[in-house]
């Protein structure tokens, strides 16, 4: 999905001010994985987004990585009855 998403060349300090925000597009991706794999996942998904930025000498250098946990809940179409929760 594309977006846009802002940064400065300042931002990875501590500051109570930053330099002027530079908006760019970029591309969101949405990734879930089971508990379980959370680890798992965020090392497989840093090293893949690393080693594309490298060989196609893109300028990319800090990638935002949002972490939601959730809980998935089903139920029954016909009945509307909750099924349960996973």
């Amino acid at each position: 999905m594309p977006i846009q998403g802002g940064w400065t060349s300042d931002g990875n300090e501590t500051k109570a001010q930053y330099s002027r925000t530079k908006i760019e597009p970029g591309i969101k991706v949405t990734l879930c994985v089971t508990e379980d794999n959370t680890e798992a996942a965020y090392s497989l998904l840093a090293n893949t987004i690393s080693e594309v930025v490298e060989r196609v000498g893109l300028s990319a250098q800090f990638i935002h990585v949002e972490r939601f946990d959730s809980i998935a809940l089903h139920f029954d179409i016909k009945t509307r009855r909750f099924c349960g929760a996973s």
